[in-house]
């Protein structure tokens, strides 16, 4: 008799297992698409930004452009879900479906994520400034092709959205965790990760974000190995902020830091039109 009641509770424990998994991935794949639907709304206010295709409907091809990234984020998004709460990294939307409250955590992880947002955003103004007059070459962060006050207004949904939300599922929830997860195997699986390793993830994930953001430099202005060199560090010194930030808080608290940062970084945008 035993022997026939185990299987049915290991089956019972998966199914139980399987169904906590996809609603941890159905609730970050939910914030990433809020994201992936900023870009959307960014396109539709501005949609010189679609590429031109002779007798296709600038509808289809606003859709067609949303599809990459939400395949990207879904990937993510399975990716922590499976990972991420056992190597201790945190969601809140996760736990909110798991039955735990949103409001005071989210507030606690705000009295400290929107400032280092606001600081590194600062910061990154500040370096660019320096770097490219070092370099005697256009400010990376002014160099694109918004050349109205309207233009730079209609990028805001994607700078916020886009930029402090799925850019965070991407790189961390999903890149980052991955790579803890690597380092964490080859280390013996300590019950925690150690630091060393998180933050071997953190530059890493880092650098990739950095390196992520030449494709849409590229398609603006004209990339010198400086410029290249400026646009990777500058969004990395952002991306070792935001990893630290999901590390030690959440990974909403990661995404308030970067929605935060792109307040300092609208000044620059807004100077150029103005």
């Amino acid at each position: 008799m035993d022997t026939d009641v185990e299987p049915g509770s290991r089956l019972e424990g998966s199914q139980t297992g399987r169904r906590t998994y996809l609603r941890r991935t159905a609730a970050v794949f939910g914030l990433g698409l809020l994201g992936v639907a900023g870009v959307g709304v960014s396109l539709a206010l501005a949609p010189e930004g679609l590429p031109t295709v002779p007798d296709v409907p600038r509808s289809v091809l606003l859709v067609a452009s949303l599809v990459q990234p939400a395949v990207l984020v879904l990937v993510a998004a399975a990716v922590g879900a499976r990972l991420a709460p056992g190597l201790g990294f945190r969601s809140h939307v996760v736990a909110r479906v798991e039955g735990e409250s949103l409001r005071r955590p989210l507030r606690r992880a705000a009295r400290t994520a929107v400032p280092v947002g606001l600081a590194v955003g600062g910061l990154i103004v500040v370096l660019d400034a320096g770097l490219s007059l070092l370099a005697g070459a256009e400010s990376s962060l002014t160099a694109t092709e918004a050349t109205t006050v309207a233009t730079v207004l209609a990028s805001i949904p994607a700078r916020f959205l886009y930029g402090g939300i799925a850019e965070e599922v991407l790189p961390r929830w999903g890149f980052m965790t991955l790579l803890v997860w690597v380092g964490w195997r080859l280390t013996g699986r300590p019950t925690r990760p150690s630091a060393p390793v998180v933050w071997a993830a953190i530059v890493g994930a880092a650098v990739v974000f950095g390196a992520a953001h030449l494709p849409a430099a590229a398609a603006e202005t004209s990339l010198t190995p400086s410029a290249v060199a400026r646009i990777v560090a500058l969004n990395a010194v952002g991306g070792v902020a935001f990893g630290w930030v999901y590390w030690r808080y959440s990974l909403e608290a990661a995404m308030l830091a970067h929605a935060s940062a792109h307040v300092a970084l609208l000044v620059p945008a807004l100077t150029t039109v103005l």
